[in-house]
């Protein structure tokens, strides 16, 4: 299909009869316009939105999803669906429909249109149904709810990491091993708290790192307790703890050497900063180099999912580290 998102006529074969929320992609999948109804739901400006790409107002619990979509997307120039949750002007999160369709003009591929529609009363319906049936049933939904976006989210990591196996990067599925086994990991560990309203983050990772260290074969991750601590909402520490193993993916991808190399991660929660410092230790001989640009995508989606800030620094001496700052009030 080849049209301009431009024109009157392109918006009304998308978007006839409903106040949809519309956006434009280039071929770099930088959102580069929107609609009037999207800058009235955000209340923002267009410049606001082109600065922020789109994705300012996106829940943080679903921005890893969105973006892995989009990549996949992206690398296969194919249609997407999608549900999100998008912060209106009035600071109330609601839930979207999302559907994107690539188009092309005389040079190629240009890029995606996007259209959007509320459909936050329709799944509010559909749970005030479902509080009618059994708790049972209820809890079923929320189940099947929450396994659904986790295999979306698996499974178009699977589908990036598979590409690069193809293209030849180093054990691409021995890290999706590890990036899921992470996932259970944290997913087991928040389970079974008595109380998840906080959790302590050096507790966390400790736990989190005896279950990955040993699949790792070019490092040796351990976790370093030196008195400080941070409690963080539950949410917020399962996107930590993934941007920490995912912190050490991408030093494991960017050092070289004979031995495997010790990798520290410690808990900085002093003076007036809250970060969590993964440092790796290298000797004479080991080679540094530049991870592949997958990683640090996903440590930046990780760390975006978190609220917080991730800081890679490969000339750093004694060896590289990733320095993932939290706001003060995490």
């Amino acid at each position: 299909m080849s049209f301009d998102p431009y024109s009157h006529s392109s918006l009304g074969e998308f978007a006839e009869g409903a106040p949809n929320l519309l956006w434009r992609s280039g071929p770099g999948n930088r959102r580069e316009w929107f609609n009037t109804a999207w800058l009235t739901f955000t209340g923002h400006t267009m410049e606001a939105e082109l600065q922020s790409d789109g994705t300012a107002c996106v829940h943080p619990d679903d921005l890893i999803r969105c973006a892995l979509a989009y990549e996949t997307a992206l690398d296969h120039h194919s249609r997407t669906e999608l549900e999100y949750r998008l912060l209106r002007h009035d600071g109330v999160y609601r839930l979207l429909h999302e559907s994107s369709w690539p188009f092309w003009d005389g040079d190629g591929f240009a890029g995606f249109f996007g259209s959007c529609t509320d459909v936050t009363e329709h799944r509010e319906a559909d749970r005030r149904l479902d509080a009618l049936t059994s708790d049972r049933d209820a809890l079923a939904h929320e189940v099947r709810h929450r396994v659904n976006n986790n295999l979306q989210a698996l499974l178009a990591l699977f589908a990036l990491v598979s590409k690069a196996e193809v293209a030849g990067e180093h054990s691409a599925l021995d890290e999706l091993h590890l990036r899921i086994r992470a996932m259970a990991a944290a997913q087991r560990y928040l389970f079974g708290l008595d109380n998840t309203a906080v959790v302590l983050i050096s507790g966390f990772l400790e736990v989190l790192l005896q279950e990955i260290a040993p699949f790792y074969t070019s490092v040796k991750p351990t976790f370093v307790a030196n008195g400080s601590d941070l409690e963080t909402p539950s949410e917020v520490a399962h996107n930590l703890g993934l941007a920490v193993s995912e912190s050490i993916s991408v030093i494991s991808r960017a050092v070289r050497g004979p031995s495997p190399i010790p990798v520290v991660v410690q808990v900085d929660a002093g003076g007036v900063s809250q970060r969590i410092v993964v440092a790796a230790y290298t000797s004479p001989g080991f080679l540094v180099q530049d991870p592949p640009k997958l990683h640090r995508r996903l440590l930046q989606a990780y760390a975006r999912a978190a609220n917080c800030q991730a800081d890679l620094h490969l000339d750093d001496s004694p060896g590289p580290r990733v320095i993932l700052s939290l706001p003060l009030n995490s």
